[in-house]
This record gives structure tokens, C-alpha cells and sequence, in this order.
């Protein structure tokens, strides 16, 4: 499958780059549409006449908990979603897996560029 869009929606412009950075390692010819807040990341889904994924930070300033994920679920359901996090704590990591649909790599091993990759194909698949 060639050009797929992505959407990273991260509130920190550095962070943002370094995923931008690792998408277009993991699908070079993707598109990658970029917003700061959730709200942002919104707006670009209803106006963009397609998505195939969203690397979405955990943590941003316009939601709580798990509200920004719900948000962006909402939107675009048939939309593979990566949590990006630099969350520790396990507990939290284990929610996040039970309520999102796992597309990212698990193993340490994994590059983290497959997960774009991942997602996209298991996508196609449903």
C-alpha cells in the first residue's frame, strides 16, 4: 500500500518530530499531517479525506486520562490508533493495552518504526 496519511497528535513540537521521524522511516512515501492538541488532532480528521493511522501522545494538555484516545476513537473508529507515552508505571501501561487494539510493537526487540507499518497492514486486514 503506497501513500498512506498519518496523523501525530503530541503537544511537544520536539516529540512530534522524532515520530514524524519514525513513521517516514517506517513508510517513506506517507503523508504525516501533524497537530498540537487534541482539538487539533480532531479538526484534521473530520476535514481529511483520509487517515490509515494516529500516533497519539497519552498525555496532553486538553485531555484527562484516557479522554484524548475516547476523542479521537470517536471520530474515526475504523482508524488504527498508536498511544505514544512515556509513561512508566505498568499499571497504566495495562490499561492502556486492554482499551486500545494493540498495533505497536510489545518486545523491546521490535524497532519502534514497525509499529506504523503494523497497524497500517492489520487495518487493511479488517
Amino acid at each position: 500500500m503506497a501513500g498512506e496519511v498519518m496523523l501525530v497528535v503530541d503537544d511537544h513540537p520536539l516529540f512530534r518530530a522524532a515520530l514524524k521521524v519514525a513513521a517516514v522511516r517506517a513508510v517513506p512515501d506517507a503523508t504525516i499531517l501533524e497537530a498540537g492538541t487534541i482539538a487539533d488532532g480532531v479538526a484534521l480528521l473530520r476535514a481529511a479525506t483520509r487517515i490509515d493511522l494516529v500516533l497519539l501522545d497519552l498525555r496532553m494538555p486538553d485531555a484527562e486520562g484516557y479522554s484524548g484516545i475516547a476523542a479521537i476513537h470517536v471520530e474515526a473508529p475504523e482508524v488504527p490508533i498508536i498511544v505514544v507515552s512515556g509513561e512508566q508505571e505498568q499499571q497504566r501501561r495495562a490499561e492502556v493495552d486492554r482499551q486500545v487494539i494493540p498495533a505497536a510493537p510489545r518486545r523491546r526487540s521490535d524497532r519502534a518504526e514497525e509499529g506504523p507499518r503494523r497497524a497500517i497492514n492489520r487495518s487493511d486486514k479488517a
